[in-house]
């Protein structure tokens, strides 16, 4: 029973490792499976709830939108990249540092829809009390990639105040406060 057990951590190790944040696109056994809900994207409205919203890349350029005139900082991530978690932090931080200056902060996690409830716990463990998306291509992959026009994971971007792209990074962005606070000075 001990060998079964050994041998089957092995394999879910495996497989996590091959499908883990530096993916090869199109590895992910459910990329091509689209959720079908329909909903719109709502910021969340109580102050400190943490919500974890499907969405797609539409209702994340429209969150984008509605928030010209502040500066937008995306991180895309997934609770099976350490990477993504080991970074995570730090986002939660720069939105309670900059948040007062204009800084609004989203959160787009590519989890599989069926692990939405692990991706809102750590979001709460975080204290990610940002908008928070789940995509709604079930679990990352070419088509949730290609869909919000991203390379592996982490991937961060940094708009500014009329919602144009000036940043964006795949893994550890080193100048990445710098850079927010640049933006944060520049005039409306």
């Amino acid at each position: 029973m001990s060998n079964l057990l050994t041998s089957s951590l092995l394999v879910a190790l495996g497989a996590a490792f091959f499908t883990g944040c530096l993916q090869d696109q199109g590895t992910s056994p459910s990329a091509s499976t689209a959720a079908t809900t329909t909903s719109s994207v709502e910021p969340s409205t109580a102050a400190g709830e943490i919500t974890l919203v499907p969405a797609d890349e539409k209702d994340l350029d429209a969150l984008i939108a509605k928030n010209k005139g502040k500066v937008v900082f995306v991180d895309y991530w997934a609770t099976f990249c350490g990477p993504c978690k080991k970074a995570f932090p730090h986002t939660v931080e720069l939105h309670k540092k900059h948040q007062a200056e204009g800084l609004v902060v989203i959160s787009v996690n590519f989890d599989l829809l069926d692990d939405k409830d692990k991706a809102l716990a750590f979001l709460q463990k975080q204290g990610a009390t940002f908008d928070n998306l789940i995509s709604k291509y079930d679990g990352g992959g070419s088509d949730a990639n290609d869909a919000f026009d991203i390379g592996p994971l982490p991937h961060l971007r940094l708009y500014d105040r009329q919602g144009k792209l000036r940043h964006k990074w795949e893994g550890k962005a080193a100048d990445l406060d710098a850079e927010v606070k640049n933006l944060l000075a520049e005039k409306k």
